[in-house]
């Protein structure tokens, strides 16, 4: 696992909704009083620690079914530009892609993908896309640099 993969698995968590972890059978429905479902909101890492062998289990595959697939094919594109000093240069990157709909908080909400791995998300939870936009949509844009060329060349 590496860094990405896993403060996805915090956005994976925190993107989570009571239906899902009772549906995934991680919570069950009205145990302990309701506990189960305050201290995942909570104290997530707290209930993490004191589930059960076999819920733990099933959180877990919940989490890995979601996690985006590591560097999926997505090669590395070179390409010249000038920088703000007029000192032509060049930078090999991978291209992103924008992705837009609704947040956790049901706001219109974009993320910046790469490889299919949230690499920028400006909420202050991570939590993503949730859902698609009002249109019914979940839109991505690609981005890929334009190659800015050194003065004088054609």
């Amino acid at each position: 696992m590496d860094a990405r993969q896993f403060r996805n698995t915090f956005a994976i968590l925190h993107n989570l909704d009571k239906q899902e972890l009772e549906d995934a059978s991680v919570l069950i429905p009205d145990a302990n009083g309701g506990s189960d479902w305050s201290r995942f909101t909570n104290g997530i890492g707290t209930f993490v620690l004191k589930l059960p062998t076999d819920r733990l289990e099933k959180l877990y595959a919940l989490i890995d079914g979601r996690q985006p697939d590591k560097y999926r094919g997505v090669p590395p594109l070179t390409f010249g530009y000038t920088n703000w000093r007029g000192k032509f240069e060049q930078r090999t990157v991978r291209p992103r892609k924008v992705w837009s709909g609704k947040s956790r908080n049901d706001v219109a909400h974009v993320v910046v993908c790469c490889n299919d791995e949230i690499v920028h998300d400006p909420t202050i939870d991570q939590s993503g896309i949730v859902a698609p936009t009002d249109d019914g949509f979940v839109h991505v844009e690609f981005l890929i640099p334009a190659q800015i060329l050194k003065e004088g060349a054609s």
